[in-house]
């Protein structure tokens, strides 16, 4: 299940990184700095990333808190592909569409402030141009969520013109692996 990349962060980071978090996260020293975790992300990132590796044994769906009725259609369609007992499905679903995280994001009034942050060009960049672990692993420059834009067909940022890769580009990236 994929979100989209920018949003997913900002969950990740309204859940980590604000003030009287209820994980009591210090969120590596950036608490309400949106910046600062986005650096530390990036660094982590660096050192960490398995996915193109995988890619081949992931099933890719999207997820959207707005859309949830697709959302739960997908995972019940890939829960039964994986051989998920009916009951278990059930249990799955009818608990995912009953309950929310408790970090949900999309209600939170500061996750607004937040967005508008990521927004501003500069973390655009930092959220798109960065480069990071994958340069390591396939000897190209890779960034920080941008194959997470083109592989999962979300419109890039502004600062990009907004387009969606082909399969035969996808074909391309699998054959560099």
């Amino acid at each position: 299940m994929v979100r989209e990349p920018q949003e997913r962060f900002l969950s990740g980071f309204m859940f980590m990184c604000t003030p009287n978090n209820t994980v009591n996260s210090t969120c590596e020293g950036c608490i309400d700095d949106i910046q600062c975790a986005l650096r530390t992300v990036i660094e982590q990132a660096r050192r960490r990333c398995h996915f193109q590796k995988n890619m081949d044994s992931i099933r890719i769906f999207k997820y959207s808190p707005h859309d949830k009725t697709r959302t739960l259609t997908d995972l019940t369609t890939v829960l039964k592909e994986g051989g998920v007992e009916k009951s278990d499905i059930h249990f799955i679903i009818s608990h995912i569409s009953q309950h929310s995280t408790r970090h949900a994001t999309y209600r939170n009034k500061r996750t607004d402030f937040f967005r508008q942050q990521l927004k501003k060009p500069h973390m655009q960049k930092m959220l798109v141009q960065v480069y990071h672990a994958y340069n390591y692993i396939f000897n190209f420059p890779e960034k920080l969520l941008y194959w997470d834009y083109v592989l999962f067909d979300y419109p890039l940022p502004d600062l990009y013109e907004a387009h969606s890769l082909s399969s035969s580009n996808k074909l391309l990236l699998n054959n560099e692996k």
